[in-house]
């Protein structure tokens, strides 16, 4: 292991563009550290099942809520039954196309929840997540 502060970001989104574009605003706004990208919820979950925990200091999820197969809302279920080694060094942003209301006050109903934004992530938006999380 060479570093063991070492951060990730998992971006969970099934569409790869979105992946490019916010991999490349979080390098853009000073984020040295781990990205990787997922397609599903159910496969952001079975990364962090298998995620050499030792490796990581803090884990920043974006997850995005319209997906097909396990969608942003059948993950942050799935999250709660993760062990608790996994849970605490993960902070969940919401990053979603949806201004709905009703996602909006649903999402404060998840105690894992830190934050909801809106799409597309900005670079001031980046650098403030990572200043914030890391």
């Amino acid at each position: 292991m060479k570093n063991k502060n070492r951060n990730l970001i998992l971006l969970v989104d099934d569409d790869e563009l979105i992946h490019f574009y916010n991999t490349r605003i979080f390098s853009l706004s000073g984020f040295n550290d781990e990205i990787v990208s997922v397609e599903s919820g159910l496969e952001s979950i079975e990364k962090l099942k298998h995620l050499d925990l030792q490796r990581y200091g803090k884990i920043l999820i974006l997850l995005d809520l319209n997906m097909p197969g396990m969608d942003g809302w059948s993950f942050l279920e799935q999250f709660k039954l993760l062990e608790r080694d996994i849970r605490t060094k993960c902070r969940i942003c919401i990053l979603t196309t949806s201004d709905d209301p009703m996602d909006i006050e649903k999402s404060n109903e998840f105690s894992i929840v830190d934050m909801f934004m809106s799409k597309p992530l900005t670079k001031n938006q980046a650098a403030s997540l990572v200043n914030l999380y890391f």
